[in-house]
């Protein structure tokens, strides 16, 4: 059965009243930290960007009930989505934080006391053998640990900017061994039919004409390498 707001007061410590329906809350941001692992007030997220953010509220999960966490509706019509987040297990105790990601073309404007998250909570049958769950402690030791963590991530998602170059990068130098290939190729086969009834001798002066080849091919490779980085400079400039 779905607890009901009044059976919700007493699993959510520091709740604000109004962020009640009649049968969930809305957690709302306590702490914001950017991918810089700062604490801010407020925070714009940027499209593709990402921030965490730690809930205000605390809970206290009796053993007999379960809670399920969801990203506020009206975050998701703006494109933002949620990370880390669905079931709260019971008897923890604790604070939650969620990854949020701009999935949307515009800005998105986050403060401290917006609700983020909205809660639900159901009974199950108590078990009979408790399995100890690890709680995080204070609200400082959470949002310590929040901050730690983040330093295994990008300051975007997918950091689709590093991933534009990087592809960019190497369809450059597959069409640049492409290009050395197909030249040997045609080197070769040219050298082939029209040299078939040379003698033996003449090999060396074949194997002389591929070698200058190479290396004008190799000349060529550098002076466009340079006007692909002369490229990338520019375009990172706009």
């Amino acid at each position: 059965m779905i607890q009901n707001h009044e059976q919700l007061k007493a699993i959510i410590i520091g709740f604000d009243t109004s962020q009640f329906t009649n049968a969930s809350y809305n957690l709302t941001i306590g702490q914001i930290i950017d991918m810089d692992s700062k604490i801010v007030n407020d925070f714009t997220l940027k499209p593709q960007g990402m921030v965490y953010v730690v809930m205000k509220e605390q809970l206290k999960v009796p053993m007999d009930v379960i809670g399920f966490a969801h990203v506020k509706t009206s975050l998701t019509k703006r494109g933002i989505m949620a990370t880390n987040i669905g079931i709260i297990d019971c008897g923890y105790e604790g604070y939650i934080s969620t990854l949020l990601i701009n999935f949307g073309k515009n800005d998105c404007f986050l403060s401290e006391g917006d609700p983020a998250l909205r809660i639900t909570f159901a009974e199950i049958n108590k078990p009979k053998e408790n399995i100890p769950i690890k709680n995080e402690g204070d609200h400082t030791a959470y949002t310590k640990n929040v901050r730690r963590d983040i330093t295994n991530l990008d300051d975007k998602f997918l950091n689709l900017n590093s991933v534009k170059t990087d592809v960019t990068n190497r369809v450059f130098k597959v069409m640049i061994g492409l290009a050395i290939v197909f030249a040997a190729g045609n080197f070769f086969l040219s050298a082939y039919f029209n040299h078939k009834s040379t003698a033996d001798k003449d090999v060396d002066l074949i194997i002389k004409r591929f070698e200058n080849q190479v290396l004008k091919i190799e000349s060529e490779n550098k002076l466009l390498k340079m006007q692909f980085d002369a490229y990338k400079k520019r375009d990172s400039l706009k």
